[in-house]
């Protein structure tokens, strides 16, 4: 075998070595995109005889993963309650409502770096919806400030799904009206489950 043709074969499997190593690097890195809703509020308003419902959400994306990625797209879904649609038949048909935000084109698509984040405001808008017979999320009575909520009071419950670069993500969450006080609450990035976790263990025990 010439000199040449051995070179030519080292090469080749030199390539083929680097090929496979930059293959699994790729490999390894991509985005890791999740979202938290920070804080959020809704309010009904009536335009010429039309019912708006306008619901906010800050919401905070974070890329947990080693590669750039991007949200391309949000949806939020609302729904009657199963009694509004029992009590009041011609709603069967439009039971969920959907939309996307009225400020999609001035914050889609939202490009995100490694380990970075970006806090924007999703703001949505559902016409000719009946607010009072959509469903309603439960609230946990605070022993300290016992409180009787009326239906009205009570918390809208929402879907939210994100288009990101790796897939979708749905996370079912709750709106205040906005003139309540729990609307104006602000969390972070640490869940409720992380929260109580965090707390149950900062409490004395016994011998320290």
């Amino acid at each position: 075998m010439e000199i040449i043709d051995v070179f030519q074969i080292i090469g080749s499997i030199g390539g083929l070595i680097a090929l496979a190593l930059h293959w699994k690097k790729m490999k390894k890195e991509e985005p890791k995109i999740i979202f938290h809703i920070t804080k959020c509020f809704y309010y009904v308003k009536k335009v010429k005889k039309k019912v708006l419902l306008h619901i906010a959400l800050d919401t905070l994306f974070e890329n947990k993963g080693n590669a750039s990625g991007s949200i391309t797209d949000a949806i939020m879904r609302i729904r009657y309650s199963y009694d509004a649609i029992r009590n009041y038949p011609g709603l069967v048909n439009e039971h969920v409502i959907s939309g996307r935000p009225i400020n999609f084109d001035n914050l889609l698509p939202l490009e995100i770096g490694p380990y970075g984040s970006k806090k924007v405001r999703l703001l949505f808008t559902f016409k000719d919806v009946f607010p009072l017979l959509l469903e309603r999320c439960g609230v946990a009575i605070d022993l300290k400030n016992p409180k009787k909520w009326e239906w009205k009071d009570l918390p809208i419950r929402f879907q939210l799904t994100i288009n990101h670069t790796n897939g979708l993500i749905t996370e079912d969450y709750c709106v205040f009206r906005k003139d309540l006080q729990e609307s104006k609450k602000i969390t972070g990035s640490i869940g409720v489950l992380n929260e109580a976790q965090l707390d149950w263990k900062f409490m004395p025990k016994p011998g320290e």
